[in-house]
């Protein structure tokens, strides 16, 4: 049951935050992937569980990608 809360709180966040502009991140089995604890991000040491993780609706202009990672408690 508490398993069950916890994905729709995720997923209301996550609907909450595409309601505002940010867009999903695709996979690319590479830096994202779907692992066991659900979505995985390669860090520069271990993969972490990311329960959220969008685009912002405006990037920086030649840099790198930015993300937003949220840890729903």
């Amino acid at each position: 049951m508490a398993l069950l809360k916890g994905k729709l709180f995720e997923f209301f966040v996550k609907q909450l935050l595409m309601s505002c502009g940010f867009r999903p991140v695709d996979k690319d089995g590479l830096l994202v992937y779907e692992g066991t604890a659900g979505t995985m991000v390669q860090g520069l040491g271990q993969p972490h569980n990311a329960d959220v993780l969008l685009s912002p609706p405006v990037q920086i202009p030649f840099y790198f990608p930015t993300r937003l990672i949220v840890e729903c408690k």
